[in-house]
């Protein structure tokens, strides 16, 4: 980034294998909304599947061996029926249910003696043998759990949920939380932009939730972090309608303790209040019985928020600056529609409507007094939009099916404010900063849009499932920023020497100065990504079976101009698996996966190095503030400045190296799960497995001024006699003489890092020297990585999970997880949550040489302790409890301070290397120390319990349920974050240092009532 920046026998049919992944099973292909069922029974005897919760039916033939298999079907419950005889079954989310009839004559055979060996816990099929989570809405709905797509994730063994730069997102296995994938029937919901959260589908719209931490099929790609699979409800064969209603009261809520330095608030949390309404309508029912079935959703959330603006995390700008009042009304709809076109074809419709309006009332603040100290000012903002997703499914042949998938989605994300020229004005001369004149917002209009399509084959030959697809994505964004007012200033009281913000420049004289930011970015991009996958699933024994997989991936992004900035090609990826019943009895499984996976950038690397980008940072001697509500500084004499982007579109061949592959990672995995039998063991399964993530290479934007330099000084390469050599240099340091070829920010980029550089760079027309301002061709040259100075990306993952599942009848059911990890190195991954900077794949990591100093060690999300335990009890035929609790180790925090070298240009990135100059490190402010990551402490441990209780009279026939959650129910206020930033923005020791700067959530309470209804008499087909 430049300065400023601040994913038995036929038990294995599918091996989406994975130690600590999800108990929901393999994914196949499109059929990653869909489950599978397969098995043996009389040859030529007809059997009739029908869905319960749907009302359709499919009729499966048995080949001449006895083989039936019926892809596709949609989570639920079943029945099957042979000769008169019935049977029900439920299918969970991506699992594969095998069944065995007795292949005698079916008629005179009750078909109770069919072996029902998944979804019932009998005989392992692949899906059973990997950890993790799959539930039901309806189950989730009994613990108290957030109600948001994400909500089981962190129920999963081995997620973290990130609690210090991006709250409420997940990390998966040691990524960051912007490397995972979102889906809904299919269709991925993930940020195009900047990956980070999905789209808001109306939580009464969904049905069923998959947590995948690892361990993918050749059918997954575009993730090196986890996977949330849901899928939505669906109409039934009879109307039901429901209303659902949750509040959350601000009476109910505590409050989080505030913190104080220097016997001032720093961050106060004593104005938070907080109130949530959500109230859901929903029904479905059969529109032609048997054949066509809808499902609808109208949801009305409503919230109202007072809260302190957060902190910039510098301290530059306080949580406290600014006193918030934030009223949020979200209309939201869905519809899903079902049409059964004949036997085993079915044509899908899903599509809802997340739109949200925002408005913010935003007063400066008065910390001492306690009120706001000036009046408010508008900001409204728009955010969310719409999807719309068909698919077809339907069996060619009698061992050949396709999935043909087709969707779009939009968001909107938009900011006015009221007060568009009162510029954003900044006091840093006192013991704290003040925020001065009228400012409320920057202005900002964002809209993200996805086209996606996906067709998938999947070809039963024996003890062969062949499975085939390609899918596609056309993304575009549309992106306008700028700063109200036109600019942004900073203004500081320096000594001789200090640097004047982020200009590049030091203070000639000791006094008062100004910085003056300058900002705007604008224009269209768009990126394709395209994946190929083939993957043959191989019984090779009754008892093994090997999963053997390839995928290839490309990203390919546009800037403004409709130019190619990134052509990304990943490496073909395996994807290898093994799963072995060990004796036979299906109680004892182990399995073994190896596979590679890549990562998109997202068209967030467009939007900042694709675009009219303009940014200048400029210092000036500061004379007073105007007259009048901007209080705009008064600017005196220019010091000097350096300018990021000039506002022109870059030329991507000077802004891309060459052969840059996308972020990809590998992965190993080993475990083995166990089924318990006895008196008090049924129903009971343990797993142990181990998984090892490495990352092989990232995307990042890496400044190569320091190597050029090197490379390009007098006399460095061979070629022209003349005293200059091959590079015509610059006057960086302002004294009117030529004294490098690149003077710290010039060249920055978008490459893989640790390596040789082969870019191309602009040359003098008249001579044809490599010129850093020159109007002639472009020629290539290759900067050695040892001139650079930059390490090679590390990121190191290592988990250990035990995990355990016990049910019981009447849905009661109890599971946990311990996990021990350990995730090291010396790159977090595409965005970097220590600084909170979520600028993907354009981190300031490998800006400068020097940001890397010291920069290995435990990184931001390493907890090596995570214990889970959530369950729900039925204590009687009305009364449910639900709990949730965890218990987790803290995560390292570091000490970052300015860089050791103020004449460096790894200065100019504020209090953001691994050096400090606090007194707890070095005894002398002028011999910073070098603290290496992590290695100044840990947060405390975290716990948490949660608790619910639901009750369903009886008189009501279990549809009326009322319900109380109580989060956090003992109020533990434990840190969840440490300001990490050691010394002021004068470079002096900051006495904030290694104060809290956020705890967990207070207790608070969310009461719920939930009716239903039947409509209508169940309808007959």
């Amino acid at each position: 980034m430049r300065h400023g920046d601040t994913p038995k026998h036929r038990w294995l049919a599918a091996v989406a294998l994975a130690g600590g992944l999800f108990a929901g099973g393999h994914v196949d292909a499109q059929e990653n909304a869909d489950g599978r069922v397969s098995g043996t029974a009389a040859p030529g005897q007809a059997l009739l599947l029908e869905s319960l919760d749907r009302g359709l039916r499919r009729r499966l033939v048995p080949d001449r061996s006895g083989r039936f298999d019926a892809d596709g079907l949609a989570p639920g419950r079943y029945r099957l029926t042979q000769g008169g005889q019935q049977r029900e079954f439920e299918l969970d989310i991506g699992s594969h249910l095998r069944l065995q009839l007795d292949t005698t004559d079916t008629a005179s055979v009750p078909l109770e003696t069919i072996v029902v060996e998944a979804g019932q816990r009998g005989a392992y099929d692949q899906a059973q043998l990997t950890d993790g989570f799959t539930v039901a809405a309806s189950d989730l709905n009994r613990l108290p759990a957030a109600r948001t797509l994400t909500g089981a994730a962190v129920l999963a063994p081995g997620t973290v949920e990130d609690r210090s730069g991006f709250s409420d997102l997940t990390s998966f296995g040691g990524s960051t939380v912007a490397e995972n994938q979102y889906y809904l029937n299919g269709f991925n919901l993930s940020d195009l932009r900047s990956r980070l959260s999905p789209a808001g589908v109306p939580y009464a719209f969904l049905d069923r939730f998959q947590v995948l931490t690892g361990g993918y099929s050749a059918a997954f790609g575009r993730a090196t972090g986890g996977v949330v699979n849901a899928v939505t409800r669906r109409g039934g064969p009879q109307w039901q309608g429901q209303i659902e209603s949750h509040w959350e009261p601000a009476w109910g809520r505590a409050q989080k303790r505030s913190v104080s330095a220097d016997g001032l608030p720093l961050y106060d949390y004593r104005p938070d209040r907080f109130e949530r309404w959500a109230t859901d309508l929903s029904g479905g029912g059969p529109l032609i019985p048997g054949r066509l079935h809808a499902f609808g959703v109208a949801s009305w959330v409503s919230s109202r928020e007072t809260s302190l603006m957060d902190d910039d995390y510098t301290l530059a700008f306080q949580r406290g600056d600014f006193r918030d009042r934030t009223a949020l009304d979200a209309p939201l709809a869905a519809l899903s529609v079902d049409w059964q076109l004949a036997d085993g074809h079915d044509l899908t419709l899903t599509g809802f409507r997340d739109a949200a309006t925002q408005t913010l009332r935003r007063a400066r603040y008065d910390r001492i007094a306690g009120a706001p100290a000036s009046d408010e000012g508008t900001v409204r903002q728009r955010s969310g939009g719409d999807a719309m997703i068909l698919r077809y499914r339907g069996e060619l042949l009698d061992d050949l099916s396709l999935s043909a998938l087709i969707g779009q989605g939009r968001v909107d994300s938009t900011t006015q404010v009221t007060a568009g020229d009162c510029p954003f004005v900044q006091d840093l001369r006192g013991a704290r900063s003040a925020v001065v004149g009228c400012w409320t917002a920057d202005p900002a209009l964002n809209d993200d849009r996805r086209r996606a399509a996906r067709i998938d084959l999947i070809w039963n030959l024996g003890d062969h499932r062949l499975l085939a697809g390609v899918d596609r994505e056309d993304n575009h964004s549309r992106s306008t920023e700028s700063l109200a007012g036109d600019a942004a200033y900073v203004v500081y009281t320096l000594a001789p020497g200090d640097p004047i913000g982020n200009s590049g420049t030091v203070a000639t004289l000791g006094g008062d100065y100004v910085e003056v930011i300058e900002y705007g970015n604008s224009g269209r991009f768009s990126e394709r990504q395209t994946g190929l996958y083939l993957e043959d699933q191989w019984q090779v024994l009754p008892q093994l079976a090997l999963r053997l997989g390839l995928r290839l991936d490309r990203y390919t992004s546009d800037n403004t101009r409709g130019q190619t900035l990134l052509d990304l090609r990943a490496d073909p990826a395996p994807r290898l698996g093994l799963v072995w019943d060990l004796f036979g009895d299906g109680r004892t499984g182990l399995y073994a996966h190896f596979g590679r996976t890549s990562l998109p950038v997202g068209t967030a690397s467009a939007v900042r190095v694709g675009a009219n980008y303009r940014e200048v940072s400029q210092a000036y001697r500061f004379n007073g503030y105007a007259d009048d509500a901007s209080q705009r500084p008064q600017l005196g004499t220019r010091i000097g400045g350096t300018t990021f982007g000039d506002g022109s579109v870059v030329d991507p061949r000077t802004a891309v190296a060459r052969d840059v592959e996308p972020s990809e990672q590998e992965e190993w995995i080993v475990g083995g799960r166990q089924r318990l039998e006895g008196r008090w063991l049924d129903g009971t399964e343990v797993g142990l497995s181990y998984i090892h993530r490495r990352l092989r290479s990232t995307v990042e934007d890496v400044a190569l001024d320091l190597g050029l330099n090197q490379l390009l000084a007098p006399g460095a390469l061979p070629g022209p006699t003349s005293a200059d050599g091959q590079a015509n240099l610059q006057d960086c340091d302002g004294n009117g003489l030529p004294d490098q070829f690149a003077c710290g920010f010039d060249f920055y980029f978008i490459t893989n890092p640790g390596g040789d550089q082969t870019v191309l760079l602009p040359t003098d027309a008249a001579s044809g020297r490599y010129d850093a301002n020159g109007d002639g061709p472009l020629r290539a040259l290759t900067v050695p990585a040892g001139l650079l100075g930059y390490d090679r990306p590390r990121r190191r993952y290592h988990g250990v999970e035990l995990t355990f599942e016990r049910s019981w009848e009447r849905g009661s059911f109890v599971q946990g997880s311990y996990t021990w990890s350990q995730s090291y190195g010396n790159y977090e991954g595409i965005v970097n949550s220590t600084i909170r900077q979520g600028d993907v794949a354009i981190t300031q990591d490998f800006d400068q040489p020097g940001l890397l100093e010291g920069a290995n060690g435990p990184l931001a999300n390493d907890r090596r302790h995570n214990l889970k335990l959530f369950g729900s009890l039925q204590l009687s035929p009305e009364w449910q409890l639900g709990f949730v609790a965890l218990a987790q180790s803290g995560t390292p925090y570091s000490a970052l301070g300015f860089f050791r070298d103020f004449d460096r240009p790894e200065a100019a990135y504020a209090q953001f290397s691994f050096y400090s100059r606090h007194p707890d490190f070095t005894a002398d402010p002028e011999q910073p120390a070098l603290v290496p990551r992590g290695s100044a402490g840990r947060t405390p441990w975290l716990y948490n319990v949660d608790l619910s209780l639901h009750w369903q009279p009886q008189r009501y026939q279990q549809r009326l349920r009322l319900g109380l959650d109580v989060f956090n129910v003992f109020d533990w206020g434990r840190a969840t974050a440490i300001n990490e930033i050691s010394e002021n923005v004068d470079a002096t020791p900051s006495s904030a240092y290694r104060l809290p700067r956020d705890f967990q959530d207070p207790r608070a309470l969310r009461l719920s009532l939930e009716r239903k209804a039947l409509m209508k008499a169940q309808a007959r087909a």
